[in-house]
């Protein structure tokens, strides 16, 4: 099973790379809000890097979650 701490965080999502330090300190935190669950852990690690990308992009959450889903539909569309 692959796990989105297994992942190379600071690669992903349009050009905002996330620093280790700060992978660090948000996995530490979710950790201590979730000790029991790995799983509801990798999903709000997820989220809370995504709203960091989103912060340092100078969006809001739901905007860069929209521009991420229109720049997918467009890499698709030109592929075809």
């Amino acid at each position: 099973m692959l796990f989105i701490s297994d992942i190379n965080i600071g690669e992903v999502g349009m050009h905002t790379k996330v620093p280790k330090k700060e992978i660090q300190k948000i996995k530490k935190e979710i950790e201590k809000e979730f000790p029991e669950d790995p799983m509801l852990q990798e999903i709000h690690i997820a989220r809370k890097v995504i709203a960091y990308q989103a912060k340092k992009a100078g969006m809001s959450y739901i905007q860069y979650i929209q521009h991420i889903k229109e720049k997918a539909k467009s890499t698709i569309s030109s592929t075809k």
